[in-house]
C-alpha cells in the first residue's frame, strides 16, 4: 500500500482538510491537465491549468450501465465568455474511450514532494454534454466488474500435475503405489467428502465424490 506523504497526513488530520485539490490529466494525443483550484499547480513536473469544475459523487451501474461519475469542466475560458474552448476542441476530437486519471493532493504537501498525492482513480471518457459555459464528461470504468461470470462448473485440468504420495498430493493409501493423475483415480485413493489435492485446479477445494 503507498503511503502518503508527511505533509498530507498532517493535512488530513486537521479539524477541517481545505487545502485539498483535484487534478485532472486527459490522456488525449496532447495531454490536458487541470486543477479544479483557484491557480496553477505543478504536479509530477508538469502545470495542471486551474480551471472551474466538479466531480460528481460515482454512480454504481445498474441495468447494464457502467459505473461511472460527471467530470465538469468551464467550456468559457476568457473573462468576456467569448472563447468557447471545449465547443471548438470535441469538433475535431473524439475522446470517446481516453483515459482520465484524477488525482487528489496538496498545494502543501507538493511544496515539498512534486508528486505527492493521496488518491488515483483511472477512468475512461464513454460521452460528453456541451453547454455555452460547461463541459460534462461521462466517465466510466473500463468493463463493469459485476457483470463478470464465474463459470457453474469448476475449471479443472484433466492431468494432475502433482507427484504420486508427495506433497501437496496427501494420498496415503498403502493400496495403491501408482496414480494416473486423473480426477477419477483421484477420487478413488481419498477418503470420500475428503479434500482432493487435484492440481492445480479452480475453485481451490474439490472434495471427494465430485467438484463442488
Amino acid at each position: 500500500m503507498r503511503s502518503l506523504p508527511a505533509a498530507l497526513t498532517n493535512i488530513l488530520e486537521a479539524t477541517e482538510a481545505t487545502d485539498l485539490v483535484v487534478l485532472v490529466y486527459i490522456d488525449a494525443s496532447t495531454p490536458l491537465r487541470y486543477a479544479l483550484w483557484h491557480s496553477d499547480v505543478t504536479f509530477g513536473g508538469s502545470t495542471y491549468t486551474a480551471t472551474n469544475g466538479a466531480v460528481s459523487e460515482f454512480r454504481h451501474g445498474v441495468d447494464g450501465e457502467r459505473p461511472n461519475f460527471q467530470l465538469t469542466l468551464q467550456n468559457v475560458t476568457t473573462a468576456g465568455g467569448t472563447d468557447h474552448y471545449w465547443s471548438t476542441y470535441l469538433q475535431s476530437t473524439d475522446l470517446n474511450g481516453t483515459e482520465v486519471r484524477v488525482y487528489v493532493t496538496s498545494p502543501t504537501a507538493l511544496a515539498s514532494d512534486s508528486t505527492a498525492y493521496m488518491a488515483e482513480q483511472r477512468w475512461y471518457i464513454s460521452g460528453w454534454s456541451l453547454d455555452h459555459e460547461w463541459v460534462r464528461f461521462r466517465v466510466a470504468a473500463p468493463f463493469d466488474a459485476l457483470e463478470l461470470e464465474c463459470p457453474r462448473q469448476p475449471l479443472v485440468s484433466d492431468r494432475c500435475a502433482w507427484t504420486f504420495k508427495e506433497s501437496p498430493c496427501t494420498c496415503e493409501d498403502d493400496d495403491f503405489d501408482t496414480c494416473p493423475k486423473t480426477l477419477e483415480a483421484c477420487m478413488r485413493r481419498h477418503p470420500a467428502g475428503a479434500p482432493l489435492p487435484f492440481g492445480p485446479s479452480f475453485p481451490l477445494t474439490l472434495k471427494n465424490g465430485g467438484a463442488r
